[in-house]
């Protein structure tokens, strides 16, 4: 059958497919559930390249491994995004909020 263990990314894949259907109503409500979608992107591709470098597929490994880390790059800041906009501390820090994505890069 094959590695076992890359089983679980393309779970995971599946996993972030499903909710991400079930999300794309709430598309146009909020900033949020936007943002929200495009985490969920962002990780369905990341789990997806995982799994295309654990089974080899074309064209090659270091090839998924490059389009993981370009997925894993986006994903801290995207996570601090969402964080920010569902809280909204922009009242209060106004223009030295930007300072918080600094280390999130």
């Amino acid at each position: 059958m094959g590695n076992w263990i890359s089983l679980v990314p393309f779970l995971a894949f599946i996993s972030y497919l499903i909710i991400l259907i079930f999300q794309f109503e709430n598309w146009i409500k909020t900033r949020q559930s936007r943002l929200f979608i495009i985490y969920l992107l962002l990780v369905a591709v990341y789990s997806f390249s995982s799994w295309g470098m654990h089974r080899g597929l074309t064209p090659s490994a270091l090839f998924w491994f490059k389009v993981e880390l370009a997925a894993a790059f986006f994903i801290t800041p995207l996570i601090l995004h969402f964080a920010v906009e569902f809280s909204n501390p922009k009242e209060k820090l106004g223009k030295w909020i930007f300072l918080w994505y600094v280390p999130a890069l």
